[in-house]
């Protein structure tokens, strides 16, 4: 029977460590195993999350004195706050938010009301609530899904 060398030891033992440095970065690059429940988020969380998701938006704030607060736009577009805050949330003039959602935190409150004025232009994954560019809520839509499952339409 043959016995290993220390080099053959050695090399042995940096390739199982290697393989297990790898698999377990690997598991934690997983944006759904490394950060809060979404319940927990704050709306820069999410805009975070959903970077690291490749959904690249900025967030603006609503209010002029640029505080978040529990709502905000979020732009994939180089529009500032002047153009943000002049966007009308009525589906005839959707056009206008191409790139564009507004988002707020809305806990559990009731919300349903929206669906029936923001129709397709609206999702709901609790604890937000978004309106605007129909292909950037997909895409939110599905960087959210492994955290919540959406309640609206």
């Amino acid at each position: 029977m043959q016995r290993f060398t220390r080099y053959g030891l050695f090399f042995s033992a940096l390739g199982a460590t290697t393989l297990l440095a790898v698999s377990v970065r690997r598991q934690g690059a997983d944006p759904t195993t490394s950060i809060r429940p979404i319940h927990d988020w704050d709306i820069a969380d999410l805009a975070v999350h959903l970077n690291r998701m490749g959904v690249e938006v900025r967030l603006r704030a609503v209010p002029r004195n640029g505080t978040l607060n529990r709502m905000a736009f979020l732009t994939s577009t180089s529009k500032e706050w002047e153009d943000l805050n002049a966007l009308n949330k009525d589906v005839r003039r959707i056009q206008e938010w191409r790139g564009t959602l507004y988002c707020e935190w809305v806990g559990e409150n009731d919300v349903s009301y929206l669906f029936g004025q923001w129709g397709d232009h609206c999702l709901l994954v609790r604890p937000f609530v978004f309106y605007g560019d129909v292909e950037l809520l997909e895409r939110v839509r599905t960087a959210l899904a492994p955290f919540a499952q959406s309640d609206g339409p």
